[in-house]
């Protein structure tokens, strides 16, 4: 998978390679993600799925991440790769995706990211903080705020969605500055709803 990153990535002196990925079930079933628009980063969204959040199926110009000065929040375990991930996209200048599933997602599970709770869910919303300092920090706040709100709301919607951490008041308290644009959001029409 690295090699074939690596040699897209001197081809065309791309900051950033990305390929898609297929997830491997417990039950032996499997399914592919990939990035089937050439222009996938233009513009970015900030989504937290995989293909776009994920940093294992990446591979990003050392210079970026030293530049940039980069790293891992210490203070998550959830989440934590998509602040790394998107720093760098913000840093990229030409990012090439690779329409491939080079990597094998194994589920597991007893994964964090099946054992919710309202302390993991905390762990979220310290993301989007991560990420709004980023932005001021390269001024880059006005630009994508719009994109920025909604990362807040996906942050968050697990309070509303999931039984095990629902709290409607950790809800109201935190981003609300996400609610204004519910209606734009790509998002299900439920969570949409149930947000409104």
């Amino acid at each position: 998978m690295y090699q074939t990153l690596y040699e897209a990535a001197i081809e065309k002196d791309a900051d950033i390679v990305c390929c898609g990925y297929v997830i491997n079930y417990p039950n032996g079933q499997t399914s592919c993600s990939i990035y089937d628009n050439p222009n996938f980063f233009n513009p970015i969204v900030f989504n937290i799925s995989p293909l776009t959040g994920g940093v294992w199926n990446k591979l990003v110009r050392r210079s970026i991440i030293v530049d940039q000065e980069i790293c891992f929040p210490s203070d998550t375990n959830w989440g934590e790769d998509f602040c790394v991930t998107i720093e760098c996209l913000l840093s990229a200048n030409h990012i090439e995706c690779i329409n491939d599933c080079l990597y094998h997602y194994r589920q597991n599970n007893l994964s964090t990211t099946h054992n919710l709770s309202v302390s993991k869910c905390m762990e979220l919303v310290n993301v989007g903080a991560h990420v709004e300092q980023f932005l001021e920090k390269t001024n880059k706040r006005l630009e994508y705020e719009f994109q920025l709100n909604y990362l807040k709301f996906q942050l968050k919607a697990p309070l509303l969605m999931f039984p095990e951490c629902r709290s409607i008041s950790l809800w109201n308290d935190f981003y609300k500055e996400a609610h204004k644009d519910v209606f734009r959001y790509e998002c299900s029409l439920y969570l949409r709803i149930t947000a409104w």
